[in-house]
């Protein structure tokens, strides 16, 4: 009916291949984990100027954007008449005078038939005045730093 040695001997058999089957486990577990700890090793030691190169970009990019942030350009322009016997007396004494964008002193036509015109002088750069409250917020030679670039 029930034997009672069969069950004892499959039962021993069955913690004996649960223990090695754990210890097999153990074993692929322990190799994988050294074949991690190797291929990290190699991957850090291949990838470190890749590291280097984009540290060197992200720096490059923070001084371009704190650049843009404090240097902005300023256009200016010029009062260009015709240049010929029709020329009228009211725009001749405006020609060759420039201004800054924004600030227009005039704008063509100044009459009927007026042949004038305005053009791009050139592009100033400035760099942007901060005020007194916001240095408190950073020592002077940072603010320098972030201006200039140096430190």
């Amino acid at each position: 009916m029930f034997d009672l040695d069969r069950v004892a001997d499959r039962a021993r058999d069955l913690a004996r291949d649960k223990q090695q089957n754990r210890d097999r486990f153990d074993l692929i577990e322990r190799t994988i984990d050294r074949q991690a700890d190797y291929l990290r090793d190699r991957v850090i030691d291949v990838l470190e100027p890749v590291y280097e190169l984009v540290e060197h970009v992200i720096e490059y990019s923070k001084w371009v954007l704190e650049t843009i942030r404090s240097v902005y350009p300023v256009a200016f322009y010029r009062f260009i008449v015709a240049g010929d016997e029709r020329t009228c007396p009211e725009c001749g004494a405006w020609h060759g005078a420039t201004w800054e964008e924004g600030f227009a002193l005039v704008s063509p036509p100044l009459h009927i038939n007026c042949r004038c015109q305005v053009s791009h002088a050139w592009t100033e750069w400035r760099v942007r005045y901060v005020d007194e409250w916001r240095l408190r917020w950073f020592t002077r030679s940072e603010f320098e730093w972030r201006i200039t670039g140096w430190e």
